[in-house]
């Protein structure tokens, strides 16, 4: 597919969708799609282009099409069939509108891209997650698939770390066991971590680029328990309070 419209949506009908409650719904998909131009985009509720027909809950997921301006060069693929996380049709009873989550069992599994050409800060993602981790450390995202550590939104106890060449160590904090939405804008030492749209104060992450894409962990393991729903990122200085009212729109707030 050489490209796709920023709000692709499987043209399902309303009355006999398979992923998506009905018209009059809070969380019928008639939302536009996110603001900006993401250049990542993973959607649980569209993993393959096809709004997961043919893919039942419990499967394993080994290639998570991105919905991007990337294109297929950003796809999230994990070719180790037992490395792979698992698709979830209802992540969590009476949350989120019962929409679905990819889960991560915090052992081994992780999905990557194939490396891209750079691209330079500033950098912002955001996602819809849950945190299951009774260790004291997680890894959401890393920047870079062969397991340097750039543009990585990790954990140190409850809290959120930044790191592009140097560590940024917010007050940002998350509760296990509830869907956060979380995000991080890469800007050097303007660097900012949120927390269901709370803003931590600004720190110095580096400055390093963004130049591949790895979701639950790095090559150091340290490996992420728990649900991504949806994250986008951007390479821009994406405003958060924008792209958190699109993930509202779709999910409801946050926490829940």
């Amino acid at each position: 597919m050489a490209s796709r419209p920023a709000a692709y949506r499987p043209a399902y009908p309303a009355s006999t969708s398979p992923h998506y409650p009905s018209v009059g719904s809070p969380h019928y998909p008639d939302v536009l799609g996110p603001p900006g131009a993401p250049i990542l985009w993973f959607d649980a509720q569209d993993i393959n282009l096809l709004g997961n027909a043919g893919i039942a809950d419990n499967d394993p997921v080994g290639t998570w099409k991105n919905k991007g301006s990337l294109g297929t060069a950003g796809d999230l693929v994990q070719a180790t069939a037992g490395f792979r996380p698992k698709f979830k049709k209802i992540a969590s009873a009476g949350k989120l509108g019962n929409l679905s989550g990819v889960l991560a069992d915090g052992v081994d599994d992780t999905m990557s891209t194939a490396g891209f050409a750079a691209k330079a800060q500033p950098n912002f993602y955001i996602a819809v997650m849950r945190i299951d981790n009774t260790a004291a450390a997680w890894i959401l995202q890393n920047g870079d698939g062969g397991g340097v550590q750039r543009n990585q939104i990790s954990s140190a106890g409850t809290t959120l770390n930044l790191y592009a060449g140097s560590v940024y160590a917010s007050a940002a904090a998350v509760v296990q066991g509830t869907f956060h939405t979380v995000a991080g804008l890469f800007n050097g030492a303007t660097s900012i971590a949120y927390v269901d749209g709370a803003a931590a104060a600004s720190g110095n992450a580096g400055a390093q680029p963004l130049g591949a894409f790895e979701i639950f962990a790095a090559a150091a393991g340290t490996f992420f328990t728990g649900y991504l729903i949806e994250l986008l990122g951007y390479n821009s200085a994406q405003a958060e309070p924008a792209a958190r009212a699109y993930l509202a729109a779709k999910y409801g707030v946050t926490p829940q």
